[in-house]
């Protein structure tokens, strides 16, 4: 009789350990760098990268000049 209730104690610890550990197992994310041969082993198409979500491995910040000069605004709004 004692020895069903330590093996139930067990399994319920058991229980408990994997409950706690499966969301740490889970989390734990490898990034890859993406590049060309990443692109040819998958056959991606310009449609398919841009779907693909991108994560950086440091800061940055963008920056924009504004001049006027030789530059011109087209109905989708890019620059040329």
């Amino acid at each position: 009789m004692r020895s069903g209730v330590i093996r139930q104690m067990v399994s319920r610890l058991f229980g408990l350990l994997f409950l706690f550990a499966l969301p740490t197992v889970c989390s734990c994310v490898s990034y890859i760098p993406f590049t060309n041969q990443l692109r040819t082993q998958f056959h991606l198409e310009p449609e398919d990268i841009k779907r693909v979500q991108f994560y950086t491995s440091a800061d940055f910040s963008l920056r924009r000049d504004v001049t006027s000069e030789g530059s011109k605004l087209t109905p989708g709004g890019v620059i040329r």
